[in-house]
């Protein structure tokens, strides 16, 4: 929001409550905030601590968002007597879906639910409304999923690299190694480095914003967002 005042644009900072300082290692908000079925999955882990809130979280609450709306909602027209009023539509939500429970679920039981969706080979086709939106709805799953794949690994490799620095120092004291062997020192173990905030360069803005340009021939045939009846 923004407005002329003596000569000068003067604008107004939503939620400037919420924000936070880009180098925080710690949460900024003091309060719980989000649609349940929609936050990262990282936020179901351990609600009492949750993680420094990172762009990437923004990015997984839109794929949820979308992913709901294409396979668990049909997009249906408002009865009207306006033949050209496409634009009167509504999305109806599948009484028979199972994400229906999300809507009511807690923290535990979102976080598994999500985690099964994540790490599955494919995610379940999108409803018959918006079926040309399947290659989005892949797309946006493979790259989230590696994304999780990776820092898993990484997560592994941390703690090997920890258990090596652990395992220094007795090995020192045993007999000493032949003299072309040499024993690293416990600040040559590195710990292997990884960018969680992009999860390791698989989920970013750029990458979902590419992946939602794919034509796909929905906006062609619906260029109203709503079918045809």
């Amino acid at each position: 929001m923004c407005h002329m005042r003596r000569g000068r644009i003067c604008g107004v900072l939503n939620d400037f409550d919420l924000s936070s300082f880009r180098d925080s290692t710690s949460p900024s908000s003091k309060q719980r905030t989000g649609t349940r079925p929609f936050m990262a999955r990282e936020f179901h882990v351990n609600p009492c601590a949750p993680p420094v809130h990172l762009y990437r979280h923004d990015l997984e609450s839109i794929f949820y968002v979308f992913f709901i709306i294409v396979v668990a909602n049909a997009l249906l027209e408002t009865p009207t007597h306006d033949a050209l009023a496409k634009e009167d539509c509504y999305l109806e939500l599948d009484p028979f879906s199972s994400y229906r429970d999300w809507l009511r679920l807690d923290d535990y039981s979102l976080q598994v639910e999500k985690a099964n969706l994540l790490y599955a080979q494919e995610p379940p086709a999108p409803n018959e409304t918006f079926s040309l939106l399947k290659a989005r709805i892949n797309l946006l799953h493979a790259a989230l999923g590696a994304g999780f794949y990776a820092q898993d690994g990484h997560k592994k490799l941390v703690r090997d690299a920890l258990a090596a620095r652990q395992h220094v120092p007795s090995l020192r004291r045993r007999a000493a190694p032949p003299p072309q062997v040499r024993l690293p020192s416990v600040a040559e173990v590195q710990l292997p480095a990884f960018d969680d905030s992009t999860l390791g360069g698989n989920w970013t803005y750029a990458a979902v914003f590419q992946i939602l340009s794919v034509d796909t021939g929905f906006e062609e045939m619906y260029p109203f967002g709503c079918p045809d009846t």
